[in-house]
């Protein structure tokens, strides 16, 4: 991720972005022209093993936004750490936010290819600066939600073992579990 090497890193707070005093947040906003921003979110108490359910409230280019938008909550588990992404350019598209994380991206021909991955058992939403609808392409459409929502298309996923692909656009989602990352 290009943009995370020339983001300028902000106060660690555990009242501003979530919901939950019991994870600590630090901010890396975006600088050099990019308007991307990462925000890194693990527990309070570094020692804690606990599962924190939270909702992460954020800057975006579409005004502040309170994830996941389509309801539910996020999750952090055990010794696990988070980077959400804000306004994240994949090869022109922005990602006005994703709370998976991101694995990689690339472009081929016509087509972008953005990968993201998640825990077992967690929830994700994730939303792309479109008006195109999202259809699932690959794998099953079961917990997967999608829903325009102003000039953005907001997906919510379950975490799945398998595979799933989600077509928007020139955009293809590939949702990953860290469990389907090991075949």
């Amino acid at each position: 991720s290009p943009a995370y090497l020339v983001s300028t890193p902000g106060d660690l707070t555990t009242s501003k972005y979530t919901n939950s005093s019991d994870l600590a947040v630090t901010p890396l906003l975006g600088g050099n022209n990019t308007a991307s921003s990462f925000f890194v979110i693990r527990h309070s108490d570094y020692a804690s093993q606990a599962s924190v359910d939270y909702q992460l409230n954020v800057p975006t280019s579409a005004g502040e936004l309170i994830i996941p938008q389509l309801g539910g909550s996020l999750t952090l588990s055990g010794r696990d750490s988070k980077i959400h992404v804000v306004d994240y350019d994949v090869a022109g598209t922005n990602i006005l936010y994703s709370s998976a994380e991101v694995f990689t991206w690339t472009k081929s021909g016509k087509s972008k290819i953005l990968v993201l991955y998640g825990g077992p058992g967690e929830h994700h939403e994730l939303a792309v600066s479109s008006e195109s609808k999202a259809s699932v392409i690959e794998g099953s459409s079961a917990s997967i939600t999608t829903k325009q929502m102003g000039k953005a298309v907001v997906i919510g996923w379950d975490v799945s073992t398998t595979r799933r692909i989600v077509q928007v656009g020139d955009l293809q989602i590939i949702l990953l579990g860290k469990y389907s990352l090991k075949h």
